[in-house]
């Protein structure tokens, strides 16, 4: 079964560093940008989005969790 649930603090830094990465290839990628130039907006855009984190106000960030799957760390990638 499939359950959604409230990130909890301790895992926010590891989100924003995934975020700060992937979309910054994004943007490097659909833009011709400079790597660094594009992990520059990336990260001012995450910032921009939830200003106060976990506590942004009307927003909620969400994990989302198989029944029976321990988390082990693994990355999206690893399943494409």
């Amino acid at each position: 079964m499939l359950n959604l649930r409230k990130m909890q603090a301790s895992e926010y830094s590891a989100f924003c560093a995934y975020f700060i990465e992937d979309y910054a290839a994004e943007i490097a990628d659909n833009y011709d940008h400079s790597k660094e130039h594009a992990v520059s907006l990336a990260e001012k855009d995450l910032q921009s989005s939830l200003p106060d984190g976990l506590g942004t106000k009307d927003h909620i960030l969400l994990c989302i969790e198989l029944d029976g799957i321990e988390d082990k760390g693994i990355k999206s990638s690893e399943f494409d």
